[in-house]
């Protein structure tokens, strides 16, 4: 996961200080407060580009005794947090044991992913209502499945604000034009006109004045 491979860069950097990381998140994690000692001082080893796995120098880092050292390492093994890989030591030539925190960066990362998707759904559900509540109002009808397609197509693109289609919806009302297609048509028309005055005023002098003669 790219995503996971920055949130790791930016620790092994300083960045972004990996102990408030895991205090904030653990339960999300779902380790135990002995866990974010023993995950943290890995992380923190890491940050020192020491991957040696050394269980004995370890726990005395940690201040923990054998059995709770010990089991918090084989939880965060099983959680696919923390993995154990032998290799050889470049500087000895030894075979010796490396460990990777691969896991516990992508699961991180996930926990953001679904906590901003649901922030946008929550928004997007929001203004949904919004604008629902708003039609039913105004045109005193309940929605019908084709309104509620349109709506949850402009949530999704976001393109109007709540005022704009507010605004129209007023509009239309005062045609006793009940309907949200017709809404949706003044809005896209509305948008097309803004864009190309827009582009319009980015034009030079020579053409504007161009442009003009032609309209004559």
């Amino acid at each position: 996961m790219y995503e996971a491979q920055i949130l790791a860069k930016l620790i092994k950097e300083d960045v972004i200080n990996v102990n408030s990381l895991i205090i904030k998140r653990y339960k999300e994690l779902g380790i135990t407060e002995q866990d974010v000692i023993v995950l943290s001082m890995f992380a923190r080893e890491e940050i020192k580009h020491n991957n040696l796995f050394t269980p004995s120098r370890m726990k005395n880092k940690t201040g923990l005794g054998d059995d709770s050292f010990f089991d918090s390492l084989e939880r965060l093994q099983n959680k696919g947090y923390l993995k154990i890989k032998s290799g050889i030591n470049n500087k000895t030539g030894r075979q010796v044991e490396f460990f990777y925190l691969d896991g516990f960066y992508e699961e991180i990362i996930s926990i953001y992913i679904e906590e901003i998707r649901k922030e946008n759904e929550k928004q997007n559900q929001t203004f949904e209502e919004k604008i629902s509540i708003l039609f039913e109002k105004t045109f005193e009808r309940p929605m019908q499945p084709s309104d509620a397609e349109i709506v949850r197509r402009w949530a999704q693109e976001g393109k109007y604000t709540y005022e704009e289609i507010n605004n129209e919806i007023l509009e239309a009302a005062k045609l006793a034009k009940y309907s949200l297609k017709y809404v949706d048509s003044k809005l896209i028309k509305n948008h097309l006109s803004q864009n190309q005055n827009s582009e319009y005023q980015n034009t030079s002098k020579v053409l504007q004045d161009l442009s003009e003669k032609w309209k004559k």
